[in-house]
């Protein structure tokens, strides 16, 4: 487990976390929670979204990276051949 793991100064809020440059991504509070929701198994598999105490946080470098792998996934996926 690498530090940032371990750090929960590592981890913010949604609003935060869209608000720190990726409102171009999600440009709304409701498009992150949709993103969410469509991909919580995975984002929780890569440490990206913890829930302690039942509220949602995000640890910015693990939820870009699974941002970035998802919409690979979905490109990949829509290719047509």
């Amino acid at each position: 487990m690498s530090q940032t793991d371990k750090n929960l100064g590592a981890l913010i809020s949604l609003d935060a976390y869209r608000n720190a440059g990726r409102s171009h991504i999600f440009p709304s509070l409701s498009s992150l929670q949709w993103f969410i929701r469509k991909n919580k198994p995975f984002l929780i598999e890569s440490s990206a979204l913890v829930m302690p105490a039942g509220r949602i946080f995000i640890n910015e470098k693990y939820f870009d990276d699974a941002v970035m792998k998802i919409g690979k996934t979905h490109i990949e996926n829509s290719k047509r051949y």
